[in-house]
Parts: structure tokens; C-alpha cells; sequence
């Protein structure tokens, strides 16, 4: 009888989808979880940061705002910051003696694991003091933020999503907007 040594013999089968099932098994013990908080971590706080880098550049620019065919020249941009419950942006803008809301740049957290958990502003000789409301008022070219001293110049927002923490700063001297 010939034999034929072409095939793989039962046993070598055998032993091939064996390995194959160990290293599924295995590979479906890895816990990708902590990598997917980081990202989702890291959308939300770059969401903040970019809420907030929107508006004051729309201000640095001297952006026009509106829509159809009524557009008008803010003479104020205001950026609203709460750290209450989860914590929400609202940006709006001032013209005349009219304030009308910017929708675009309203950022409400309904995940409760992500949120805005602390307001600080900071004065340059390091004193500080929390609150849960603040805003960041551009008028012209000026920068302030209403709920801290006059001479608090820098305010922190700290953004948080499970065990993970992020600060964002906003200078108005400088009018930089830094992630910390």
C-alpha cells in the first residue's frame, strides 16, 4: 500500500485547533476598558477645551454672528461654566441691550461619570478661591471672569470622567487656554 504524506494527519488537526482555542481564550481575558475611559475621558475634557477656545477665538476674530440674513457685531461673548451637578458650558453673546444664547456651543454632561467638579480662579501671587459658577466675559479685547477678583487672572477648570482628572487653564492676561 501507498502511503500518502500530503495531508495533515488527525492529530496534527487536533493539536492546531487546540492551540487556537487556548489563545482565544485568552485574548478574551483582556480588559479594554480602562483604555476605552481614557478616550472617552479624553473627548470629553478636549470637548470643554474646544467649547471654550471656540468662543474666545469667535471674540479675538471679531466674528459676526447671526443667521438668514440678520447678522450683527457681539459687542460682548460670554462663556458660562457650572460645576453644579455634572456641570454644563453655555457660551452667549451680547449685542446692544440684547444677550442671545449661542446653541452651538451649549455642552450639557448627562453622563454621570463625566463633569466638570471644580472652578478655581487663581490670582498670579498663587492665592485662590472655588466657586461652582463662573463666567469669562470678552468684551473688545479683554478678558475677565465674573465670580473671582479683580485680580485673579487665571481660572482652572478641572474635568473629571471615573478616576481620571484633567485641568484646563484659562489665562486672561495672555488669553491662552492650556490643558494641564
Amino acid at each position: 500500500m501507498i502511503k500518502n504524506n500530503n495531508w495533515f494527519s488527525l492529530i496534527e488537526l487536533l493539536v492546531v485547533i487546540a492551540i487556537i482555542g487556548i489563545i482565544v481564550v485568552w485574548a478574551s481575558r483582556i480588559d479594554f476598558n480602562p483604555q476605552i475611559d481614557k478616550q472617552n475621558f479624553d473627548m470629553f475634557t478636549n470637548n470643554v477645551f474646544t467649547s471654550i477656545e471656540t468662543v474666545r477665538n469667535n471674540a479675538l476674530l471679531g466674528k459676526w454672528v447671526g443667521s438668514g440674513s440678520i447678522f450683527t457685531h457681539p459687542e460682548k461673548w460670554v462663556i458660562k461654566l457650572s460645576s453644579v451637578w455634572t456641570g454644563s458650558i453655555q457660551a452667549e453673546y451680547q449685542s446692544g441691550t440684547n444677550i442671545y444664547p449661542l446653541w452651538d456651543f451649549r455642552v450639557d454632561f448627562v453622563n454621570q461619570n463625566t463633569k466638570i467638579s471644580e472652578l478655581k480662579c487663581k490670582s498670579i501671587d498663587g492665592s485662590s478661591l472655588t466657586g461652582s459658577l463662573i463666567d469669562i466675559e470678552i468684551s473688545g479685547k479683554t478678558m475677565s471672569f465674573s465670580g473671582c477678583s479683580n485680580d485673579q487672572k487665571i481660572l482652572q477648570i478641572k474635568t473629571e470622567y471615573k478616576n481620571f482628572h484633567k485641568v484646563i487653564e484659562v489665562n486672561s492676561i495672555t488669553w491662552l487656554i492650556e490643558k494641564l
